[in-house]
């Protein structure tokens, strides 16, 4: 899910990546599955999602991508922060 919804996301587009995005991933990128075995992640993934939402939960990504979003859109905390943090890297929980 990490590469469908957060290692692919810039900071400009912190959106996940579309079923024809992710699918055309070259496989050093995503090595895990066929490209059989995307189409089946993928759906899952829709189904997660809708679910979550359905349920009112976030996940840890979710949480992740609102706190980049929220920096973004705060320019002084953003200084602030970035005095003491050249680059941020979150890795799966």
């Amino acid at each position: 899910m990490g590469v469908i919804k957060g290692s692919a996301a810039t900071e400009s587009d912190l959106g996940s990546l579309s079923r024809d995005e992710y699918l055309q991933l070259s496989h050093k990128k995503a090595p895990t599955f066929t490209s059989e075995q995307r189409e089946e992640v993928y759906d899952l993934y829709l189904l997660y999602e809708k679910q979550k939402k359905r349920n009112g939960d976030r996940d840890g990504i979710d949480r992740v991508i609102s706190l980049l979003k929220f920096l973004h859109a705060d320019t002084e905390l953003r200084q602030i922060i970035g005095g003491f943090f050249e680059e941020l890297y979150v890795d799966g929980m």
